[in-house]
Order: structure tokens, then C-alpha cells, then sequence
């Protein structure tokens, strides 16, 4: 199966309203750029979307995606706090590259994914999630970070 067959590059309209804020907050922040800077956002600004969002390093090295921010909500549902881990170090090994194949399209293509789909955790593989994942970066690059909400929809 293609992985990328529940990934979509829009947030449709029956999304939980916090995955629509997030978005909606995103998208004035990167006015005409298609994407804003980490610098652009402020916490203070969405302060009930704090505990769903993750915050993911883009490297140029291995490993290529680090968390570096991970709200107590997602770490809640990873059921561990990955901060200052490598993405997909927990992922079930049969589903690693499909996870790391997410953050590599937004990182590569400085595009948005939405998906709703079943975590791919060792520790958690049964809860649904709905998951907006958002490019940020400088003005004249590719993305050096990726902004994740993550929603329990058990």
C-alpha cells in the first residue's frame, strides 16, 4: 500500500477545532512566505494548544529528525517523553520508515500533512490520533523544524 494514501496537504473541514486552530494560527503567521520561522510563533498565543504539540528538529545529519519540545498530551498518548530522542526510535520496526517518510515529505517538500491514523508506538499502537504536521523555517530555505499537533480522538 502507498504510504501516503491518508496524508493530505489541506486540513479538511471535519477536523477537531483545535487541529483548524493550530492551523488557522500557522497560516497568518507565515502571511505571503509558505511557511513561518519558529521565531514567528508564540507560545503565549495558543496556550491551549501547548500540551498537543511537538516540536521536531530538522538536521542535515544523522539522525535527521530530533524532538526538541513535546507536550504533555502527546507524551501522555506516546505513553514516554521522546523530547531529545530521535524520531521513530520507538516506532513499531515495520512502521519506522512510513513515520520517518511523514516528517521526510513536510521536511523536503516544506508542506503541510494531515492524517488521522493509529499510532505506530512499541508503547502505544491502539489510540487514534489526529495529527497536523507544519513546516517552519527561514524565509530563503527549506525547513529546519516541523510543528506537530497530535488530538486523541479515543
Amino acid at each position: 500500500m502507498d504510504e501516503r494514501t491518508d496524508w493530505q496537504s489541506t486540513v479538511p473541514a471535519n477536523v477537531d477545532p483545535k487541529v483548524r486552530a493550530l492551523y488557522e494560527y500557522w497560516d497568518a503567521k507565515r502571511g505571503d512566505a509558505p511557511y513561518p520561522s519558529r521565531a514567528d510563533l508564540d507560545p503565549l498565543e495558543i496556550p491551549k494548544l501547548i500540551e498537543h504539540l511537538s516540536l521536531v528538529e530538522v538536521r542535515t545529519t544523522d539522525p535527521r529528525f530530533v524532538y526538541r519540545l513535546v507536550g504533555t498530551s502527546v507524551a501522555r498518548a506516546l505513553r514516554h517523553d521522546p523530547t531529545g530522542k530521535p524520531v521513530g526510535e520507538n516506532a513499531r520496526p515495520k512502521e519506522r520508515n512510513a513515520v520517518l517518510a511523514r516528517y521526510s515529505f513536510v521536511a523536503d517538500h516544506g508542506r503541510l500533512i494531515y492524517h488521522s491514523s493509529v499510532l505506530q508506538e512499541k508503547t502505544n499502537d491502539f489510540t487514534t490520533v489526529q495529527r497536523l504536521m507544519l513546516p517552519l523555517g527561514p524565509p530563503s530555505g527549506p525547513p529546519n523544524m516541523i510543528l506537530s499537533l497530535v488530538i486523541t480522538t479515543d
